[in-house]
């Protein structure tokens, strides 16, 4: 993917949201944690059509709960960005209000990048990452309180024309699928 040059008259911001409790995501899924990635590309997406994407940094690894992830965006008109940028975060930090306490999310002024996504890129990147589910896909209906299969956007990346979204999916049926091949294969 090729990055679009920068054009003049446009102010650099960088949008962080941390704080997070963040956790495992095999053994904290169920508890609906906030995922960093996930509101980070949810107020990308209130904002989508103001602004152009220069980087994307969220999560750390696979099997962890992002607590922390961050974007830098270019934007023209900034009064609306920042009218948008506060009414979609107060929406979240409300939402998460009672489980993420020290939820934080700041919008603050920036470096210049060089580069940043065109429109149609960043446009698919943020509607790829809106429908990518994270949490619990379904609870087991025959064990009380145990997790059957799940998804965690653990890591996302966007930089200097690169893009990586990194997952993990867990189930106890894949699980026992697996374990029953490797019998199998054993025999």
């Amino acid at each position: 993917m090729k990055p679009e040059s920068i054009k003049n008259g446009v102010q650099a911001f960088k949008i962080t949201a941390k704080g997070m409790n963040g956790g495992h995501s095999g053994i904290d899924i169920h508890k609906g944690f906030a995922s960093a990635n996930k509101i980070i590309n949810r107020i990308l997406f209130a904002l989508q059509h103001d602004m152009l994407i220069a980087e994307i940094d969220g999560g750390s690894l696979r099997n962890a709960i992002p607590r922390e992830s961050y974007a830098v965006i270019v934007c023209k008109d900034i009064k609306k960005v920042e009218t948008i940028f506060n009414q979609i975060s107060k929406e979240i930090i409300k939402e998460y209000a009672s489980i993420e306490q020290n939820l934080k999310i700041s919008l603050e002024k920036a470096i210049m990048p060089e580069n940043t996504l065109s429109q149609p890129v960043q446009n698919k990147i943020i509607q790829t990452i809106y429908s990518i589910h994270n949490g619990v896909f379904r609870m087991s209906p025959d064990i009380e309180g145990l997790v059957e299969t799940s998804n965690n956007l653990a890591r996302v990346v966007v930089n200097d024309g690169n893009i990586k979204i990194l997952f993990l999916t867990l189930s106890l049926i894949l699980l026992l699928i697996m374990q029953v091949w490797n019998v199998a294969s054993w025999e």
